[in-house]
């Protein structure tokens, strides 16, 4: 039995790398709302009076939310790309109206070696939040990235 979990390659749920448009956004502590959900519609039919017919109905994805300890390198690479991308999103003289991004949320194992990787198409960043600044406090400074996209494969 302990042969056969040390032959698995698992995913820790500590190491993941996120990309935006091959940008490295670097190393998160957590990373939430990579889900899927899908709303069935329940068709019963005239005169059957034992189950509902199952029919494919709504599908949405919840958006992801990204939090760590800011750093110099990544921290400054998340606030160029925040800006070049919504420069992109506001500018009115491009022939084509910003589209979203594609990101991919690497998951590592133990030897930094690839678990799964989901790719989220029409990425768009919908909210950035930085630190709460105080000299009554010596705690590390938190940001938090949260992306909303079209969906992941």
């Amino acid at each position: 039995m302990t042969t056969a979990l040390t032959n698995k390659r698992l995913g820790l749920a500590m190491r993941f790398v996120v990309e935006i448009d091959g940008l490295n956004l670097g190393q998160w502590a957590s990373c939430k709302g990579l889900a899927v959900k899908c709303k069935p519609f329940m068709l019963r039919e005239r005169g059957n009076a034992f189950y509902d017919e199952v029919l494919p109905g709504e599908i949405s994805f919840t958006p992801i939310t990204l939090e760590r300890a800011m750093d110099a390198t990544s921290s400054k690479t998340v606030q160029e790309w925040l800006r070049s991308t919504f420069e992109n999103w506001l500018d009115n003289t491009s022939a084509e109206p910003y589209r979203g991004g594609t990101a991919r949320i690497t998951l590592l194992d133990g030897a930094g070696q690839t678990v799964m990787t989901w790719s989220l198409i029409g990425v768009y960043p919908t909210a950035w939040t930085g630190p709460t600044l105080s000299a009554k406090d010596n705690n590390v400074a938190i940001e938090t990235l949260e992306l909303t996209h079209e969906g992941f494969f």
